[in-house]
């Protein structure tokens, strides 16, 4: 913006500054009115579901369903609660459902296009018995064909090829497979390699096998593969035909077993194993994740499955609370300069209750619970969900400081305006002053005039 002092030296008029600066008060008024009309916008965002901490115990059903499996669990996604388990803590071999966990790193560090180039190490260390899709020595496939050939086929070489792009090396992979089932929250999981072929020092249970599951439901790719019948993949530098992968799990596609609560799911098998598998699946607004380990036959795990799921979607839903329905709570905190802040919690996000079924709604209630109020700085809150006046789950609510917004009016001249007024007048040249003088006098002596003659005639 140009300076007005510059075009009044320019042209001669200091007092054209004056009209200048009251335009411009004008202008950045209007500017600062606009913005604040505007300003709600942006608090315009997309809903996003936020879980509570939950406070109910796991359910020790032990055989109660009459499972086949020798472990086995059902887990609320959004929770992470523990609706149904049998022997959920007990080691087992997990065989191919480890493909969960390649899957769910590559999707973290690997981009769909990336191109990778199989090893030696890659091809050597599966045997032709086992899951493969015959990839060759330096055959170079995408990232996304691996995926879908590991999780459909449940191609072991497939497997390797993703832990070696990722890592380097298979056993720097299975390193990384270590510390995220650490991070994740598994304890009695131990991994050996990216495919899940026997190893004896390759094992889990249940319940860290739907804690990898439950990470991996976050991803939308994830639930695209794995919900996917067939792919055909794309020609190589070693394969001119097209590969075609079918997936193994009979309760997503058109057989006797196909369930439509049944979203996703992944089989695994080895004779020291058993039959293993994992699955995603939801009624309403409840979604659960099973597992299932040790089973006798490959058809019982479907059975298993059913009757899991018969169980946690008439046992139980999700209650899903508004942030409207909740709203907000101010509060007003003194520093220690004596100065009072005003302070609002509120929730963003959706809450999601898991609860019995049979649970009368009208029953819950929310309430803020402020911790720190003297400071203004650690001042915070959550909002707790009551049943019957029992708190059944939380979630940290958002804060944030109200300032009072003060629009300066249009024909106001603030102190810090009358200053830089002062100091235009002060800076002006020694011409300008001239020019100022001179003017002055003459319009004193028209006025001089104009009394004097006034005066005569009076």
């Amino acid at each position: 913006m140009i300076d007005p002092s510059i075009i009044s030296k320019t042209m001669g008029f200091p007092w054209f500054s004056f009209i200048l600066l009251e335009m411009k008060k004008k202008w950045l008024c209007g500017l600062t009115t606009l913005l604040f009309l505007i300003s709600p916008l942006t608090y315009l965002v997309a809903e996003e579901t936020n879980t509570p901490e939950s406070t109910q115990q796991s359910n020790e059903s032990g055989d109660a369903l009459s499972l086949h499996a020798a472990s086995a669990i059902v887990m609320d996604v959004k929770s992470g609660s523990v609706l149904y388990e049998k022997n959920a803590d007990s080691k087992q071999y997990p065989a191919s459902i480890t493909k969960i966990m390649t899957l769910y790193l590559a999707l973290n560090h690997l981009d769909d296009t990336t191109m990778l180039t199989s090893s030696n190490e890659d091809i050597d260390t599966v045997p032709r018995s086992a899951s493969h899709i015959a990839i060759d020595y330096g055959e170079t496939i995408s990232v996304k064909d691996l995926e879908y050939a590991m999780m459909l086929q449940s191609a072991n070489d497939a497997a390797n090829v993703l832990g070696s792009g990722i890592s380097g090396d298979l056993t720097t992979f299975a390193e990384l497979m270590n510390t995220t089932a650490s991070d994740l929250g598994c304890t009695n999981t131990h991994f050996a390699n990216a495919n899940g072929l026997h190893d004896e020092n390759h094992y889990t249970t249940a319940r860290d096998m739907a804690l990898v599951m439950r990470a991996l439901a976050s991803n939308d790719k994830a639930r695209e593969i794995m919900s996917t019948v067939s792919y055909t993949a794309d020609t190589t530098n070693k394969q001119p035909q097209n590969r075609v992968f079918a997936t193994g799990f009979n309760m997503v596609k058109n057989t006797e077993f196909y369930d439509e609560r049944v979203e996703a799911g992944k089989n695994g098998y080895t004779p020291e194993a058993g039959y293993t598998s994992v699955a995603l699946a939801r009624y309403n607004n409840l979604e659960v994740v099973m597992v299932v380990l040790a089973e006798p036959d490959a058809d019982s795990r479907y059975t298993d499955f059913t009757k899991m799921m018969d169980y946690a979607f008439s046992n139980y839903k999700t209650v899903v609370i508004d942030p409207s329905t909740i709203g907000v709570r101010d509060v007003t905190i003194t520093d220690s300069n004596g100065i009072d802040h005003d302070i609002r919690f509120s929730m963003d996000n959706a809450l999601n209750i898991l609860l019995p079924f049979s649970t009368d709604e009208s029953t819950i209630t929310c309430e803020y619970q402020i911790t720190d109020i003297n400071s203004v700085d650690s001042a915070s809150a959550k909002v707790n969900v009551l049943l019957n006046g029992q708190i059944i789950g939380s979630a940290d609510a958002s804060k944030q400081e109200l300032v009072e917004t003060t629009i300066t009016p249009v024909n106001e001249t603030t102190m810090s305006e009358e200053v830089d007024i002062m100091d235009r007048f002060m800076a002006l040249s020694f011409f300008d002053m001239v020019s100022l003088i001179t003017l002055g006098g003459i319009i004193a002596i028209y006025l001089l005039s104009k009394f004097s003659r006034f005066t005569r005639i009076s």
